[in-house]
């Protein structure tokens, strides 16, 4: 992919690509209807989302939707993939924007020095997600923390009766289960995506010498890292994981992080797309569309995840046992036992100790 010109139409979004919301939608029966087409669904579920933003004042406020027109700028532009402009007509891309004004707020410049303010000024700020609902199966929104936790409930109000939603969590013993495929060589999750190498993550727990919480970065190959291993092994699981992938031809880098136990039900997990790899030099709506491409392969795979037998689901007892003997190859002498981490995945697993030979 290139970089477009830029120019007055040109596609753009404000701050990173970072997903703090995750969720699996189903649409009701009595919206979609026997033969409804997906134009007709797709100007259904729009006609819900309102109302049409503009711009409000101090004293009155305003909220509402703002179309991105996704489709219109993939069609015209000859860098965007066939199958990125079928992802984008099967996209509701929509900006919601809440406003907030604050008087009697300091006015100062650029350097923090206090510059003279008019009387009755007020501060506006806009809260601005972005929507990118890819019907019928999952919807995406972009934006911080701060942000979804408060537009996030406005959205779902406006979807609510037509639309059912499930806030995917991404929990930890999804990423053992990509970590554990990868260490072997089973990167591969069918056409569509495969993990080129895992470079980083996070893993927390109970208190122990190193903290709550271990952070690993940039590691050559995360599964021979030394502190990483310690850190499941003293039963300390992912809750983020680094690495580039491949979806479907395009090389990137993302994290995945798992949703937060005080916030899973609204919010689910996270997912960030770092600018580099292929989509490094890319336009703004490249790198849309290629992340969104993305989005919807992992939400695909945690689906595929879920629906897994147990004993596919969680990860081999004898895979802790391997990362104890790595860790010992690089130099590390691990004493502690393991027996409670394997009688736990064991009971996972519905088995017993004497289905291994330990």
């Amino acid at each position: 992919m290139s970089s477009s010109e830029s120019d007055a139409d040109e596609f753009e979004y404000s701050g990173s690509l970072v997903f703090n919301g995750v969720y699996r939608t189903e649409i009701t029966e009595d919206v979609t209807g026997d033969s409804a087409s997906e134009e007709k669904l797709r100007e259904q579920l729009e006609q819900n989302l309102q109302p049409k933003f503009e711009r409000g004042r101090p004293g009155n406020p305003s909220k509402g939707y703002r179309s991105l027109d996704l489709t219109e700028y993939a069609v015209e532009r000859d860098e965007i993939d066939e199958d990125l402009v079928e992802l984008a007509r099967g996209t509701i891309d929509q900006q919601y924007i809440l406003e907030q004004y604050e008087g009697n707020a300091e006015v100062v410049d650029s350097d923090g020095n206090p510059v003279d303010a008019q009387a009755g000024e007020f501060v506006r700020t806009p809260y601005e997600t972005y929507m990118f609902w890819n019907i019928p199966d999952y919807m995406f929104l972009k934006g911080s923390v701060r942000t979804v936790k408060k537009t996030a409930p406005e959205i779902n109000g406006a979807l609510r009766g037509t639309v059912r939603q499930e806030a995917l969590s991404f929990e930890y013993d999804f990423l053992l289960w990509l970590l554990y495929n990868y260490y072997n060589d089973d990167n591969g999750f069918g056409q569509n995506l495969h993990i080129h190498r895992l470079t980083a993550a996070k893993a927390e727990g109970s208190r122990d010498t190193f903290g709550a919480a271990n952070q690993v970065d940039e590691s050559l190959n995360l599964v021979r890292s030394t502190s990483f291993i310690e850190a499941i092994l003293q039963r300390k699981m992912p809750t983020m994981i680094e690495g580039v992938f491949n979806v479907r031809g395009y090389n990137l880098r993302a994290k995945i992080y798992s949703g937060p136990e005080d916030d899973v039900k609204n919010r689910g997990g996270k997912v960030w797309i770092l600018a580099q790899e292929d989509i490094k030099n890319a336009s703004d709506l490249s790198r849309a569309l290629v992340a969104l491409r993305f989005l919807t392969e992992v939400a695909d795979l945690y689906t595929h995840w879920e629906s897994l037998d147990k004993t596919d689901r969680y990860i081999p007892p004898t895979f802790f046992t391997e990362l104890r003997d790595i860790g010992r190859d690089e130099g590390v002498d691990i004493q502690f036992a393991l027996d409670d981490l394997i009688e736990e995945y064991l009971d996972k697993r519905d088995e017993d100790w004497g289905d291994y030979d330990f």
